[in-house]
C-alpha cells in the first residue's frame, strides 16, 4: 500500500506533523479516514457532500 500523502504539501503520513493549533494535535490514521469514507458510502440520504476530516483544523 502506498504512503498516504498530505494533499497540500506532499508530506507522507509518517512525517506529517499538524500545526499546534489543530484541536486533535495529530494526523489521522488510515482507519479514521476509512471510517469517514465508509459512512458516506453507506449513507443513502447524503449526496454531494464534502467531508472535512482534518481533526478540527478548519475551525481554528
Amino acid at each position: 500500500m502506498p504512503a498516504i500523502s498530505h494533499a497540500t504539501c506532499g508530506i507522507t503520513h509518517s512525517g506529517y506533523t499538524p500545526p499546534k493549533r489543530a484541536p486533535v494535535r495529530r494526523a489521522a490514521i488510515p482507519a479514521e479516514i476509512a471510517q469517514a469514507v465508509s459512512m458516506l458510502i453507506e449513507s443513502h440520504y447524503v449526496t454531494g457532500e464534502i467531508l472535512l476530516s482534518d481533526g478540527g483544523l478548519n475551525l481554528t
